[in-house]
């Protein structure tokens, strides 16, 4: 059966954009609601919202690094894009985390992504006295993010049972 592309969503089945809207076993969703609260869930992370370079060090080595984050999809996703390059230009790492605020669980989470093709999802709790930290638990890295006194940000990485922070990076907005 061929597809039409022009063809409105749905038409043949008005009745189903209905069944899309009604989680299973569930009312119909308030978009209108979820959207603020998502939206609100995700404030805690309004600090690390902008454009940063910094420098720092990852696995021993000096790096420089340019990290962007920016609300996306009606500001319901954060997005944070992260470069860091060694001396010579060369690549060092690279990776990209969607934050996100789930409603149902009344928790901010994050799914990062990492090359070589690595995916992980994990819970984001509040640091005291300001930041965040996320890990999937106790013998695996933890990352830590924290603003600073100067307006800058604090991202370190930590490695279970390590004395030192595997990687960090002191950022500053251009």
């Amino acid at each position: 059966m061929a597809v039409d592309p022009h063809a409105e969503p749905h038409a043949d089945d008005p009745g189903l954009d209905l069944l899309l809207s009604v989680p299973l076993g569930g009312p119909p969703i308030d978009w209108d609601a979820r959207q603020g609260a998502v939206t609100a869930g995700l404030a805690p992370l309004g600090f690390l919202l902008g454009d940063w370079v910094g420098r720092g060090e990852a696995h021993g080595t000096p790096v420089s690094g340019r990290l962007r984050v920016q609300a996306i999809l009606g500001g319901t996703f954060i997005e944070a894009s992260e470069q860091l390059t060694e001396a010579d230009g060369r690549l060092n790492h690279e990776d990209r985390a969607f934050y996100r605020f789930d409603e149902e669980e009344a928790a901010l989470r994050v799914t990062h992504l990492m090359a070589p093709g690595w995916l992980g999802e994990r819970l984001v709790r509040p640091l005291e006295p300001a930041g965040v930290v996320w890990t999937a638990g106790p013998f695996a890295p933890r990352v830590e993010l924290r603003p600073t006194a100067a307006g800058g940000l604090r991202v370190e990485v930590w490695m279970a049972f390590a004395g030192a922070p595997e990687a960090w990076m002191d950022y500053q907005r251009p």
